[in-house]
């Protein structure tokens, strides 16, 4: 198959798992046979060498860590969008996809997704991992956050009704979301709530290339390395820490691990903290 990846970040420029993700199910598929295309933002070109298949072409909404956002909102946003929608058109029209899997969307303009569907009818599925659908445009959270300094403060101030009053005006394109995948049964039922619903709606959860974490680990255990391991966070059944710990006496018991030590920080439900107590000892 033909298939044409839209993502709003692509590894080695990401900042999550999420992006991860996408990268390691787009070179699977590529090494099964099928051809994979994969369009992301420019965010991290010209700091990393990518194949032939990988286009960082789209402008994203509002850019990461500049001081320029503000004047840029009024001279570039319509721009980039506009040149979004052309590179998006040149490449589904060139590549001629049997389908798109699109997968984060944050701070890329919604009418993207919306040619794709455009173009490709019902051969366009979702990977949501994570709640870009609902937010609102990036935009909306800068100028209603405070300035940074009096500095900023001041041309902030001044453009601020006016980028409100644009933003009041403008209206994003509706998306048919006719399939969508989802990592958990719990994103599943958020997106319910929201009442965004899909014809087709799937489970596949999501999951990362192990291979590479298992031999930094073997090759501790080998050389009799103490392995510190480090969880924080709120400790509740979802968050799946007993699955760490189980872990943890599969790696004991199974292939030989001792010298591997889990500390794990943070509160809770008092049943499941207890509960975690136990399957420890």
């Amino acid at each position: 198959m033909r298939l044409l990846f839209l993502s709003n970040f692509y590894p080695p420029a990401s900042r999550g798992g999420f992006e991860q993700w996408c990268q390691e199910v787009a070179e699977g598929l590529r090494n099964r046979g099928h051809t994979v295309q994969v369009l992301t933002s420019e965010h991290g070109r010209g700091r990393t060498e990518d194949p032939n298949w990988v286009h960082r072409d789209l402008h994203l909404e509002m850019e990461i860590g500049t001081l320029r956002n503000a004047f840029q909102f009024f001279t570039h946003r319509r721009r980039r969008e506009r040149e979004n929608l052309v590179r998006t058109r040149s490449l589904v029209d060139s590549f001629q996809p049997d389908a798109a899997l699109i997968w984060g969307m944050w701070n890329l303009q919604h009418s993207i997704p919306a040619l794709v569907e455009k173009r490709l009818g019902l051969r366009v599925a979702y990977y949501m991992g994570d709640y870009w659908p609902t937010l609102p445009n990036p935009f909306e959270d800068y100028w209603n956050a405070p300035a940074r300094n009096a500095i900023t403060g001041i041309p902030k101030a001044l453009l601020k009704p006016l980028a409100q009053a644009i933003l009041a005006r403008a209206t994003r394109p509706s998306l048919r979301f006719e399939h969508i995948l989802f990592p958990s049964k719990f994103m599943m039922g958020e997106f319910a709530e929201k009442n965004i619903t899909a014809n087709h709606a799937r489970v596949i959860y999501g999951a990362i290339d192990t291979d590479l974490y298992l031999q930094d680990l073997i090759k501790s255990n080998a050389d009799k390395e103490e392995i510190f391991l480090l969880f924080v966070g709120r400790l509740a059944e979802e968050k799946g820490v007993h699955v760490a710990i189980r872990a943890i006496g599969l790696l004991a018991r199974n292939h030989g691990f001792q010298n591997i030590r889990l500390t794990i920080v943070g509160n809770g439900e008092l049943g499941y903290v207890s509960f975690l107590h136990d399957l420890a000892k």
